[in-house]
């Protein structure tokens, strides 16, 4: 068994995930404590077991219900002993999330 996957089944992973899907609804402070034990241990195993709350967060945040509990989601996450990612790049900025502009524009699509 991989380090990540140890960490995922005694519950160091996903620890921001609400509740009522499923997760333990960690508050900051608790994330950052076991942020911290773990980067005392080693910065690497820290780092990428913190990483996967980069890419859950949009969803926690902003995504509806349906979004949250569906298996392609967070919910998938819970299930087995996966990283959830997210991508960040824009045509002039690169990876400098301040610098990107964008406009939305609403349209259908299929099951949102």
């Amino acid at each position: 068994m991989g380090h990540f996957q140890k960490a995922w089944s005694l519950g160091l992973v996903n620890g921001h995930i609400p509740e009522d899907i499923g997760g333990m609804d960690n508050n900051v402070f608790t994330g950052c404590l076991i942020a911290e034990e773990l980067a005392y241990g080693c910065t690497g195993i820290s780092t990428a077991l913190e990483a996967t709350g980069l890419g859950q967060a949009p969803v926690i945040n902003a995504g509806n219900k349906e979004q949250k509990k569906k298996k392609k989601y967070l919910g998938r996450l819970l299930e087995e002993p996966l990283v959830a990612a997210y991508c960040v790049t824009g045509t002039r900025a690169g990876s400098d999330v301040a610098g990107i502009k964008t406009r939305a524009e609403k349209r259908e699509m299929n099951g949102f």
